[in-house]
């Protein structure tokens, strides 16, 4: 997927910025998305500063598909519903 239905997505779905970042530095509790010169890298940085789940992507629109995955697993294990927020 490219960024801009990503971004359609993430309004459709009401998800908080708090759950995720692109190119904009980590955040706590979030799954965090870095372009690099020629690949991409996807992990979730948790509470205590530490990584998990690295991942290596070769473009955007490989490394963007995973990031949803991984805000759908949010949305499920969360129970989040759009329409209540």
């Amino acid at each position: 997927m490219d960024i801009k239905s990503f971004k359609e997505k993430i309004i459709k779905n009401k998800i908080p910025d708090s759950w995720y970042s692109i190119n904009n530095g980590v955040k706590f509790n979030a799954c965090i998305l870095i372009e690099h010169s020629s690949y991409w890298e996807s992990f979730y940085f948790d509470e205590k500063g530490e990584s998990h789940n690295l991942r290596l992507f070769s473009n955007e629109v490989e490394a963007l598909d995973y990031l949803w995955t991984e805000i759908e697993n949010m949305i499920k294990l969360y129970h989040w519903d759009p329409h209540s927020h």
